[in-house]
């Protein structure tokens, strides 16, 4: 078996064995059970043997209900406070103290059984009766060898305390007794479980001289709400370790310096809340080492003015009275450090010198004094130190110029609850205070003004009260910062209850400081302006992480987000937290977006830095509607202009659209305009702001419109839902037609009897149309119901009412076929086609077998079907191949040599041989280059002298014009011709064609090839 178990076993049996020692009493006349185990402790509940059966019953209960509890027992408590470092027993008499608790004729220490607590540091008794035995039994039943607080809190019975308590018992460092009285006396400690003794007892009647002799360690003793009004001299004599005596809210009327002459270890003496009224001067002489002095809540009329003469060490100095300070009362202490003067109301000047010699003071509370009306600006001299300075609840008037210019260090100051008019600018000008300060305090005064240059170099202040004033913080030019401009880091600025009507940008927007609280509660703000809302966009000034703007209880009617909403880039994470609880909201559709942000928070994208914080608590004027809960729909929105006579126009922010109501308004004819606009801009929700127009419900039910003529105005083309149920309509021309983006269209129980193609066709046609109604019209359903039907057929869900569509046989028309109204014609027109094909067939191909020639030339020369014609297709008709011009000069080389060449492979024609004596010259040229699939022409210089030559030329040329081919070849006899003599047409002829030159050593292959082309 390992050490580990072994180890484990053993100590299971010292738990177990210590377990049952702790359920033994010291009569065996008790029982105990325990409640509840954890590991912080237990608890038990013991009583006598006689009530085992009751106690049983309430064994499961942790808080017993009183009609169960009706017999006397204790709860035990051992506790380990983890958090204090302490082990604590508590012994709880609540129940133990009922009027029968004698049946059993037992005694509290009876019922306690047997413990071995050792070493503890707080033994307490709670609301128990004094016993009749001293403490010392207590201590040895619960085998307690060392406990420093002991503490009888809330005894229910009255005793005279004497050292028979306290006789045999360990060394104390602490006894506490408090008494029921206590809960309405104000209770201070120094620590949580402080080492001393605090006696809080209005019962204990009396104090043996003796009572403390046997408690020579004693380190802290407190007499709190006791009824003695004397003490005796040597009641603290053997107390010679003493460091904290409290002798608080009692009714000593007077102290002597024999009652401390041997207390020197004393550092603290607290004699407040008695009925002093002299003090000694030399009552604080032997106390050498005291520290700290509290003397508030007497009825002092002077102090002595060496009081504090033989203190050298006095540290802290707490007084209250009622009567003048002596010059120089508080001077020459070399280490104090705290000072608290209150309650004077004669007091109306300080010395100069109260504090000179003093150099160490660090915090001066000098307050309640209301005939006070200024302070010397000597009073600091030597306090150059003071880091806090109270100067509250006087009656200060004004500050002298540079009151505070000999303070190096002040960070706190606080002037609240004065008399204070304004703030000039050389109450701070001087000195380090701007550079030093950090907390303000100048609320619950009569501040009006405060001047332009008053917070110049505070740019370390981080709070600032300014609450319960008159300021409007209005500068003196109409900039857009305040006077708090400088202060840079404020965190905490309260500007509450005063008469401020702007927000400035300063108090919002700082790149030094990562959380700010403003307070502008009470105030008469109307308004929000934009940069509270964009401020986390500012890049420059990236601002702080969060900031809480308080704006309750103020004149803001309207809430409005601009155009563009704040987005947040991802280096920073900026939130604005905006409290409006008690403001007039307006119930209206101004507020749109506040009233949606608040249902239902934007994207997040959209004002994800903004947070409506008491929400829940938010409600609209004059209606008092919880915004929260409230129908946006049922928003009253009638900023609405130009509305038609007899019409009710409102908008509907939800939808960005005007609704243009006539129901009922005895109408013959639609309105002649709906130059229609929105007064209020507002109500636009941000994000649409930017659109030009808002689109139109026009509502026309239940008139004796007969006809839809819509005017000129450009405000119809906006119109999307149009309601025209309940009228006299017999035709549907035009509806659509003049309304380009409309999107719902109502005709039901109209007079109605079909739809045209057109209107049929315009809704096929359009992308906008969602919802149509019908229903209720008196519908002829023959032929013409057929385009409504296809138009279902193909559109089932724009026609909202189909299925209650009547014929006028009333039957519905959804149950009917389309051969019920409109019997099919599709085989006669079949036929009637094939036969109209038929004979255009024949009646084509007769045409093209007789002219099939002229065909072919006419689709070849406008070069149509070119890929099923070829050249000779259209030359088919041609006698000769080629036709050859020249000049008679040249005729010994054309007839001789070109001609018999061309002879050999083709039908060529020239005039010598081929023309007919006695025709027209011109005649037979335009016959012979016709009936010619080329013409040849043999350039010369004498050819273009030659007028049938030229003649000859032109006529090929035109001719190839018209058969869009290629008709003339150019031979070049000889040198080429000047250009000169050359006419205009020939020489463009020659520019854009190529020509063949005869003698070419490739001349007969090239003349071959282009007339074989």
């Amino acid at each position: 078996m390992s050490m580990r178990i072994i180890v484990c076993l053993l100590l299971s049996l010292l738990f177990s064995l210590k377990a049952e020692d702790q359920l033994e009493c010291r009569n065996s006349k008790c029982f105990c059970y325990t409640v509840k185990e954890d590991k912080e402790g237990s608890t038990r509940r013991c009583s006598d043997k006689l009530y085992q059966q009751n106690l049983s019953m309430i064994q499961n209960w942790i808080h017993p209900p009183k009609n169960m509890s009706a017999f006397p027992y204790l709860e035990l408590d051992i506790r380990h406070l983890s958090y204090f470092g302490v082990n604590i027993f508590y012994i709880d008499c609540f129940n133990f103290n009922l009027e029968h608790n004698s049946t059993a004729n037992t005694t509290l220490f009876d019922l306690i059984p047997k413990l071995n607590l050792h070493d503890i540091e707080n033994l307490i008794l709670w609301e128990c009766p004094f016993p009749e035995e001293p403490f010392q039994v207590l201590f040895d039943i619960l085998n307690v060898t060392k406990v420093n607080d002991f503490r009888i809190l809330y005894p229910t019975s009255t005793v005279r305390l004497s050292d028979f308590y306290f006789e045999g018992i360990p060394p104390l460092t602490s006894i506490i007794f408090t008494g029921k009285d206590s809960y309405s006396v104000k209770i201070r400690y120094e620590d949580p479980f402080g080492k001393g003794t605090t006696i809080i007892d209005k019962n204990l009647y009396a104090l043996d001289p003796n009572v403390f002799q046997h408690l020579r360690n004693l380190k802290r003793l407190q007499i709190e709400g006791y009824n003695i009004t004397t003490l005796d001299p040597s009641m603290f004599g053997n107390l010679t370790s003493l460091e904290y005596l409290i002798i608080y809210s009692n009714q000593i009327e007077n102290l002597t310096r024999d009652l401390f002459s041997n207390l020197l270890n004393l550092k603290k003496l607290d004699i407040s809340e008695n009925k002093i009224s002299v003090l000694q001067s030399d009552i604080l002489h032997d106390l050498v080492n005291l520290r700290d002095f509290e003397a508030y809540g007497n009825m002092f009329q002077a102090f002595p003015p060496d009081l504090f003469s033989k203190t050298e060490k006095i540290e802290s100095i707490f007084l209250s009275y009622n009567g003048p300070l002596f010059e120089g009362f508080l001077s020459n202490l070399p280490n104090l450090q705290e000072v608290f003067l209150e309650g004077s109301n004669i007091l109306n000047e300080l010395p100069r010198d109260l504090f000179w010699n003093s150099p160490n003071l660090k915090k001066l509370y000098l307050r309640g004094h209301t005939k006070l009306t200024h302070i010397p600006r000597e009073l600091f001299r030597d306090s150059r130190k003071i880091s806090k300075l109270d100067l509250s609840n006087n009656g200060l008037h004004d500050l002298e110029e540079n009151t505070f210019e000999f303070i190096k260090e002040l960070a706190d100051l606080d002037l609240s609850h004065n008399q204070l008019n304004n703030i000039t600018n050389d109450i701070f000008s001087r000195g380090d205070i701007a550079l030093s300060l950090e907390h303000l305090n100048l609320s619950h005064n009569k501040l009006k003004s405060i001047a332009d240059k008053t917070f110049e170099g505070f740019y370390y202040l981080k709070n600032l009260d300014l609450s319960n004033n008159f300021l409007k913080l209005s500068p003196d030019e109409p900039y857009s910062y305040s006077q708090l401009k400088p202060c840079i880091i404020l965190e905490t600025i309260n500007l509450s209850n005063n008469q401020i009507s702007q927000i400035y940008e300063d108090w919002i927007i700082s790149k030094y400081v990562e959380h700010r609280k403003l307070d502008l509660t009470y105030n008469k703000i109307t308004s929000i302006p934009d940069f509270v809302f964009h401020s986390t966009e500012n890049e420059e000034y990236p601002g702080f992480q969060d900031i809480k703007i308080d704006l309750s209880y103020n004149q803001i009617e309207v809430i409005e987000f601009k155009d563009t909403p704040p987005t947040t880039k991802k280096k920073y994470s900026k939130t604005i937290k905006i409290i409006l609880t008690g403001n007039p909201v307006a119930c209206n559709c101004s507020n749109y977006d506040l009233f949606n942000f608040i249902q239902k928070p934007m994207s997040p994208n959209e004002f994800k830095t903004i947070k409506i914080e008491k929400s829940d608590e938010l409600t609209c004027k004059p209606l008092n509607m919880p915004i929260k809960t409230m129908d946006l729909t049922k928003l009253p929105c009638d900023n609405v202009a130009g509305c038609p006579t007899a019409c009710k126009c409102t908008y509907s922010p939800q939808h960005d659209q005007i609704i243009v109501n006539c129901t009922s308004a005895n109408l013959t004819r639609i309105p002649q305009n709906l130059n229609i606009t929105l007064v209020d801009k507002r109500a636009i929700p941000w994000h649409l702001r930017e659109k030009k127009n808002r689109t139109i419900q026009l509502v026309l039910r239940n008139n004796s419109i007969q006809e839809f003529f819509p005017d000129t105005s450009e405000n119809y083309t906006l119109v999307t839902d149009l309601d025209l149920s309940l009228n006299k309509i017999r035709d549907e021309k035009d509806i659509t037609r003049h309304l380009p983006i409309l999107e719902t269209l109502d005709l039901s129980h109209n007079q109605l009897e079909s739809l045209s193609s057109d209107f049929v066709n315009l809704l096929k046609s359009s992308s906008n149309v969602s919802s149509i109604f019908l229903y209720g019209n008196k519908w002829k359903c023959d032929c013409r119901i057929t385009d409504l039907y296809n138009f279902n057929t193909e559109n089932p869900q724009i026609l909202k009412d189909f299925k209650n569509i009547t014929c006028d046989d009333s039957r519905l028309l959804y149950k009917k076929s389309k051969e019920d109204f409109c019997p099919s014609l599709t085989g006669t027109i079949v036929s009637i086609v094939l036969a109209i094909l038929v004979v255009l067939l024949v009646l084509v191909s007769f045409l093209y077998y007789k002219y099939q020639q002229e065909i072919k030339v006419w689709l070849f020369a406008h070069r149509i079907l070119l890929c099923w014609l070829t050249e000779e297709d259209v030359d088919t008709d041609k006698v000769y191949d080629a036709f050859v011009s020249y000049n008679q000069e040249d005729y010994r080389i054309v007839v001789k040599e070109l001609i018999p060449q061309l002879d050999k492979n083709y039908k060529v024609c020239h005039h010598e041989r081929d023309f007919i004596g006695g025709r027209m010259i011109t005649e037979q040229i335009e016959e012979k280059v016709y009936q010619s699939r080329r013409t040849i022409i043999v350039l010369t210089e004498d050819f273009l002298k030659s007028y049938w030559g030229m003649y000859e030329f032109r006529t090929a040329h035109t001719q190839a014009k018209k058969d869009n081919c290629l008709r003339v070849i150019l031979i070049i006899l000889g040198d080429m011709p000047p250009q000169a003599s050359i006419p205009d047409d020939m020489k463009a002829y020659i520019n854009t064609h190529t020509y063949i030159k005869w003698g070419d050593k490739w001349f007969w292959q090239h003349c071959t090839g282009i007339n074989k082309n």
